[in-house]
């Protein structure tokens, strides 16, 4: 039973992938054999919908995909990846995701494709599967850019800390930071490899933006055992703050906070003096130990909460400013080690790709409700006119 239905399944779907460029009979008799199949593929469904439902789905998928039904394809596509996703067919959820990538791709799409394209590669390297991840890589580098990027260059990726003092860190009038040595750091020398394998992975695998951002924040504080943490964004034409976390007096810490609040107006959140210099030199601002920084022409924040420690970090996206983390430990200096440095590095870098991956991803739901609303829209006005011919012509009559 299991064999036959993997075969229909993939029988499917491989017929389906050559519909376009078939002949006029060959395609008639290619959607009689789908057909079939989605009809045997529909019974397993019903009766065990955790194995098969998503299968369905994306020979359904691609059925609307060749048949021109782009809004009926972007949802089922949607919904093949997220019921594989949710009972960890990690190779179905894979094949579901380039093969929405591709509908994308050839629909002109190339932004959103670009987000199920690194979806589909980031479940074939959890897969394992090689040689799949080698033909992805050659045949759509441009879609695969922003991640390929990072890995060749993953021995040099720290090379904000090899550089001078004076050249990776930013120079606030009043709160110098701290400086650091010189050190010349690769991957390989980061002590707790397996963790920033974890983070990575953790961040790589969230498509929804609310969820991405709340794993930073979770990420970064647990990993810089900061007791506070922001989150900036950008909105248009202004700066959000688009979450918040702490932890109380009692140590526990609050529920991550996700709600848009504009900047200008939070002063009493984080030092923003801090932030503008961030957004402006797009370097770093760490300071170690405030008692030794501060003085009276300090950020209003940091006169009256006097972190004992604090960072801000902007998180780029090849030389785009993408976002920007502030995190600060009220009641210990030096908290901000080398290591812990070089771990936010990595994860702020996770971060940009994945950030611009799940914007793309919500335009493209947007995208798709909005192409829904107006296809039914115009349905309902089609009927209305040909009611309205109907009564015309009885009148004629």
């Amino acid at each position: 039973m299991l064999v036959t239905m993997m075969h229909d399944f993939y029988d499917a779907l491989a017929h389906l992938a050559i519909y376009v460029g078939a002949a006029p009979t060959e395609r008639q008799q290619i959607l009689k054999r789908v057909g079939a199949s989605q009809k045997k593929l529909k019974e397993c469904a019903q009766h065990t919908p955790i194995d098969y439902q998503h299968k369905l789905d994306l020979v359904e998928a691609e059925w609307r995909r060749v048949l021109g039904q782009k809004a009926e394809a972007m949802e089922l596509y949607d919904r093949a990846i997220a019921g594989a996703q949710a009972n960890e067919y990690l190779n179905e959820e894979a094949l579901a995701c380039e093969l929405a990538a591709k509908f994308y791709l050839s629909w002109g799409r190339e932004k959103i494709a670009r987000v199920y394209m690194i979806d589909a590669y980031n479940c074939y390297v959890r897969w394992g599967e090689t040689a799949k991840i080698d033909d992805l890589e050659k045949r759509y580098p441009q879609l695969l850019e922003a991640i390929l990027q990072p890995v060749k260059l993953s021995a040099n990726i720290l090379a904000t800390f090899a550089a001078p003092a004076s050249q990776n860190q930013a120079v606030y009038p009043s709160i110098l930071p701290s400086i650091y040595p010189s050190v010349s750091a690769s991957v390989s020398d980061f002590g707790n490899f397996s963790t920033l394998l974890k983070a990575c992975q953790a961040l790589s695998s969230e498509r929804e933006l609310d969820r991405l951002i709340a794993t930073l924040i979770q990420l970064a504080m647990s990993n810089t055992k900061a007791d506070k943490a922001v989150l900036i964004l950008p909105h248009g034409d202004r700066w959000e703050i688009a979450a918040t976390s702490a932890i109380d007096n009692s140590g526990v810490q609050r529920a991550i906070d996700i709600s848009s609040a504009t900047l200008d107006e939070n002063s009493d959140i984080l030092p923003l003096t801090i932030v503008d210099c961030v957004k402006n030199l797009l370097k770093p601002v760490i300071v170690r130990d405030i008692a030794q920084k501060c003085d009276r022409d300090s950020d209003s924040y940091i006169l009256k909460y006097q972190p004992q420690s604090l960072l801000c970090w902007p998180i780029l996206d090849r030389g785009n400013l993408v976002g920007i983390l502030y995190l600060e430990n009220r009641l210990t200096a030096g908290v901000f080690t080398r290591d812990r440095l070089q771990l936010l590095n990595l994860l702020c870098s996770q971060a940009a790709i994945s950030l611009q991956n799940a914007i793309l991803y919500q335009k493209s739901q947007d995208y798709s409700q909005q192409l829904e609303r107006s296809l039914k829209k115009f349905s309902r006005t089609e009927a209305q006119l040909a009611e309205q011919k109907q009564m015309l012509q009885a009148i004629i009559d």
